[in-house]
């Protein structure tokens, strides 16, 4: 904490030495007062005719409305096509220490189906991103499906393609979301910013169904945590055709978490740390040409541990490196040629061993457990490196301008166990044990011997794949109707599959000045997740056990002694014969003036197919080796559908010092399938009878008519007031977001016996609706031509809402009131 304020400091307190360098330089020093700008920009740029698809968030807005976090995916609540998790309200320790990106949804996707670029470089993640446990043994949680991310202060735009999405842009069944970073400037300048909150600064909120579950136990305690977010940028001009931006930034949450009661509630805290670095260049080869290189690096770390163990910490990683250098000509015959590469490290590390001992040995006496438990679950490495080129081309014949381009992409997953991992347990005590190898964990004389191990084996398991992807496309224009019709062609080595996905969009300019209406029919095809490629690699689980040896009333316990006792093969998973998924999509939409605004009001219509849907887990014992082995292995298909049915209404309006925004989104989303590896039973697709409202129905009956539990709220809305005041100086945004409630069948926990036969019982579970205001104020306090020093304030949740009405939860039961992050920021 006083390192980064003596960081901000420093920061702040060379100001004045950097101004006067850049005097000595010739740059002109700011005047008495700074220009703001004259207008406020409405809140996005909507796009209109056959881009009805895109919503554009420029670097205004996101000063103005980005958290106090730094998360820009949260600037999306005002695109109706995005869904958000209705739990991201939940204020458990674990989520106060995630500084990760928020996980979104668009177009009824899941949030692992969209296709995220940072300036260019893909960083949808390849890998299994749907563990949230990062104390599982096997697999990894620092996987997200953004794999890369950069803090708000460091981006200039974002852009949304929900619909209607030109054949330039793949890979996904979701959405595409491109985030740029800024320019740098063409004059000298540089920021220094610092913000911080805590649980003192937040207030804890605890439903009446969580009220209500605990009965009369005592309110846990509130989570204590504190965070802060530091950065700076500088901006060099280097002579009059390049210049450079150099910025970093740096978010800290620091959590206590408790051991459980029979770990005494020992206090432990722990940190997650994202640092991001940019370096951004730009050359001007000549007034049409330009070259900009890029390179960004941005670690993310995450300690955790299990409350029922010591010297258990897990350290998880993800984020990691990319670059670019792209050269981009604009002019008759515009062209635009890039060379990509990202490296992103989700691993972890972990205490190599872990040890189950009695407690009521010295070695063991640390809990109030028959046994305790020291020691981790070992170190796992993983990594996807990706390197690309791409390249486009524009240009007019006659009266229709053709675009086409092309990709290349190859991928190479590792994810490795470096060293074998033991899980020591079943320990026997007594006066007469001899450890023939010495005192150790596993053996203490006189006291203990542990009489198993679970062997967790080294291994490397490696995926490369190569992704080829083309594109063409045509658009003119007869009379008032703008055709644009395109196809694109994509192939991925993993699975092997040709696909060609044709898109069309129609726009007529009605009579009335600046109304446009559009259709369009497109087919999005997903890419490759390799994470059943890696588990297919996975060595068998083999456990050993030892007995002692029997010698002058002694057991002699020895290392020697460990013998094979049972192995389990590493599940398999058939992927030899899967399709590529595909979303099919209609949509429509209207566009025009409005009391001086831009509507835009819009239907989507998606049908997903090939899902990948994981079967039923077949099991035989194999004797061919001698030794019985329990072999494991699923059959991957593509059973899994799809459907979104949404229509939205959009109106955005600036005027002078203010702007404001309105949506409005209706929607049904259905989802006959599971994520990933989720489910050992096939109860989507077998005809397992259960009672719903009196009657027996098959599982697949019911989720036929079940809305999608998360993501996929029916009814949203949301509002946004940008404004300044007392000519600039003052700079405020109101958000507010609504989130109607709805009704899901889900199993009761309880059960009915017919005719014999006992039966699940199925009902409706109401989900309550939620609504929050975000207020976000900056105030210049100090204008001179040495710089600006704003304080700023983030205050989201402002009524103080419960956000989850219905959550129920004893212990992580808390969740987020109103919430204040308070900052300063100088800028020259």
């Amino acid at each position: 904490m006083t390192s980064t304020k003596a960081v901000l400091a420093l920061t702040i307190a060379g100001a004045p030495f950097l101004w006067s360098t850049a005097q000595a330089q010739g740059v002109a020093a700011l005047p008495e007062v700074v220009a703001q700008g004259e207008t406020i920009q409405p809140p996005a740029r909507l796009g209109t005719g056959v881009e009805t698809g895109t919503t554009t968030i420029e670097r205004q807005d996101i000063e103005l409305r980005a958290p106090g976090s730094g998360d820009v995916n949260q600037l999306l609540k005002i695109a109706p096509s995005v869904q958000f998790k209705r739990a991201e309200g939940l204020a458990s320790r674990d989520n106060i220490q995630d500084l990760r990106p928020s996980n979104l949804s668009i177009s009824g996707g899941m949030f692992y189906d969209n296709r995220f670029t940072l300036d260019g470089i893909a960083i949808s993640s390849r890998v299994d991103v749907t563990n949230t446990n990062p104390q599982n043994g096997s697999e990894l949680a620092g996987a997200t499906s953004q794999a890369l991310w950069l803090d708000a202060e460091l981006i200039g735009k974002i852009t949304l393609r929900d619909s209607n999405v030109s054949a330039e842009h793949g890979s996904f069944t979701g959405g595409a979301l491109a985030i740029e970073t800024r320019d740098p400037r063409r004059s000298f300048g540089v920021t220094g910013t610092l913000s911080y909150t805590e649980d003192g600064l937040t207030k804890m909120r605890l439903s009446e169904a969580s009220r209500d579950a605990l009965d009369g136990q005592p309110v846990p305690l509130k989570p204590i945590f504190d965070k802060w977010r530091i950065g700076s940028t500088v901006d060099l001009p280097l002579g009059d055709r390049a210049a450079l931006l150099i910025g970093y930034n740096r978010s800290q949450a620091t959590v206590t978490h408790y051991a459980n009661s029979r770990y005494g509630n020992a206090e432990r805290r722990f940190t997650s740390s994202s640092d991001n670095l940019l370096v951004r260049g730009i050359y001007d080869i000549d007034p049409a040409t330009k070259l900009t290189g890029q390179f960004s690096y941005t670690p993310y770390s995450s300690e955790s541990s299990t409350d029922a163990a010591i010297d258990a910490v897990v350290h998880s990683k993800s984020g990691g490196y990319s670059g670019k250098v792209e050269l981009d000509h604009q002019g008759d015959f515009a062209w635009k040629l890039a060379a990509t590469y990202s490296r992103v490290d989700t691993g972890r590390t972990a205490p190599q061993q872990m040890y189950n001992i009695p407690s009521s040995v010295a070695n063991g006496s640390f809990c109030s457990s028959s046994t305790c438990t020291l020691g981790g679950i070992g170190r796992l490495d993983q990594t996807e490196e990706s390197f690309g080129l791409n390249g486009r081309i524009e240009t007019e014949i006659g009266a229709v301008r053709l675009r086409a381009g092309g990709s290349y992409e190859h991928v190479g997953v590792v994810k490795q166990r470096p060293d074998a991992v033991r899980s020591y347990s079943r320990g026997v005590t007594g006066a007469n044990i001899v450890c023939a190898d010495g005192d150790d964990l596993d053996c203490a004389a006189g006291e203990y011997a542990l009489g198993q191990y679970n062997l967790s084996a080294a291994y490397r398991a490696t995926v490369d794949l190569d992704a080829i992807g083309a594109w063409a496309e045509l658009e003119g224009e007869i009379g008032r109707l703008t055709v644009r019709g395109g196809v694109r062609y994509d192939y991925e080595s993993y699975l092997g599959n040709h696909v060609f996905a044709p898109r069309l969009a129609l726009a007529y300019a009605l009579p009335w000045d600046g109304w446009e209406l559009s259709f369009g029919a497109n087919r999005y095809y997903g890419m490759s997740m390799v994470g059943y490629a890696l588990r297919e690699q996975y060595p068998s689980a083999e456990i050993y056990v030892r007995t002692p040896v029997i010698s002058n009333g002694n057991r002699v316990y020895s290392d020697n002694d460990w013998v094979l006792s049972s192995i389990s093969n590493a599940t398999t998973y058939n992927t030899s014969t899967l399709e590529t998924p595909y979303s099919d999509e209609l949509t429509a939409a209207v566009s025009g003036q409005v009391l001086e605004g831009v509507l835009r009001v819009k239907g989507i219509y998606r049908d997903g197919r090939n899902a990948f849907v994981r079967s039923p887990m077949q099991t035989y014992v194999d004797t061919s080796g001698g030794t019985a082995v329990t072999r494991r292995f699923f059959e991957m298909t593509n059973d899994g559908k799809s459907s979104y049915r949404a229509l939205s209404a959009e109106w955005q309006r600036s005027f002078g010092d203010h702007a404001v925004g309105l949506s409005v989104n209706y929607s049904r989303t259905r989802t006959l399938y599971l994520p990933y590896f989720e489910s050992s039973d096939d109860e989507l697709f077998d005809a397992v009878p259960v009672i719903f409202e009196g009657e027996i129905v098959t599982i697949s009956d019911v989720f036929a008519r079940n809305r999608r539990a998360d993501y996929a709220s029916p009814l949203t809305a949301s509002a946004t007031w940008s404004a300044r005041w007392l000519d600039g100086r003052v700079r405020t945004n109101l958000s507010g977001n609504f989130r109607d409630g709805f009704r899901r069948i889900e199993d009761t926990l309880a059960n009915e016996t017919i005719d014999g036969v006992r039966y699940d019982v199925y009902a409706w579970k109401k989900y309550s609706a939620s609504f929050d205001i975000d207020l976000n104020v900056q105030a210049d306090i100090v204008r001179s031509r040495y710089g600006t020093l704003t304080v700023d304030a983030r205050i989201s949740n402002l009524l103080n809402a419960v956000p989850m009405r219905d959550y129920s939860a004893t212990e992580d039961g808390w969740q987020y009131g109103r919430a204040a992050w308070f900052g300063i920021k100088f800028s020259y």
